[in-house]
């Protein structure tokens, strides 16, 4: 991944969020004294807004206590983040995106759509221009708000799924932990944090339920940063080397 990286790395001026590093990701490390005062903000359930199928928060919170051992700090955050504002803003943002896609490609047919596409459509028509503005006006405050994290840790950690692998004959889990999802992607809602804040973010093995689905945890850093949460990646799967690791199956 490293390779690949570097290959597409680099400033573009059609792209007002891309940068140039001053190393290259196959060569960026971690030293043992860099490593040992990592400082993690562990977000769980966002103060209970998220949900998760069962086994999920206890399996993150055995590898985040197997990472203290490894002098890595970790402490549990109650983050001043409004969950419900930050739905509300991606959301907008993301259905207001995908309507203008549509137009620009004159689909004729809309109701050939697949299902996801029809209902991002119908929410985007509705939307106005205050709706639009109310959202980015969100996001600079929320922005505000994670960036005020990142004065105290290093990195930030949420799980990287909700639930495990369902039905493939389901588009989406109908429920998370007994509650039932409103839309269809409320399911995915732990990955919007990264993706409205342009954070750079990799998503760590950390273990298998007792089924054998394997489970994540997602290691978030600040802007521009996207060199060092590689270079954690990497010292963590030297320390665990869990692609070696294979699940038990029946």
């Amino acid at each position: 991944m490293s390779i690949f990286l570097d290959v597409i790395v680099g400033e573009h001026k059609e792209d007002p969020i891309s940068f140039s590093l001053d190393n290259s990701f196959s060569e960026v490390n971690l030293s043992d004294q860099e490593f040992s005062k990592i400082k993690i903000g562990w977000l769980s359930d966002m103060n209970g807004n998220y949900q998760y199928d069962p086994e999920i928060i206890e399996i993150c919170n055995k590898q985040l206590n197997n990472l203290e051992k490894h002098k890595v700090i970790i402490e549990n955050l109650k983050p001043k983040i409004d969950a419900h504002k930050l739905w509300n803003c991606w959301g907008t943002l993301r259905a207001k995106s995908i309507y203008e896609d549509i137009i620009t490609m004159n689909i004729q047919d809309v109701n050939g759509m697949t299902p996801q596409a029809i209902w991002e459509y119908n929410k985007g028509i509705k939307l106005t221009d205050e709706d639009v503005k109310s959202a980015l006006n969100s996001r600079i405050e929320l922005s505000n708000d994670v960036n005020s994290l990142f004065g105290e840790f290093d990195f930030l950690a949420l799980p990287s799924q909700q639930s495990f692998p369902f039905d493939k004959n389901l588009r989406h889990p109908e429920k998370i932990n007994d509650k039932l999802m409103d839309t269809y992607h409320r399911w995915i809602e732990i990955h919007i944090f990264a993706s409205l804040f342009y954070l750079p973010s990799i998503s760590l093995p950390i273990g298998f339920n007792k089924e054998g689905f394997p489970i994540g945890i997602q290691i978030i850093a600040k802007q521009k940063e996207d060199l060092k949460v590689i270079s954690f990646a990497k010292r963590y799967e030297e320390i665990f080397n869990y692609s070696k690791i294979k699940p038990k199956l029946n």
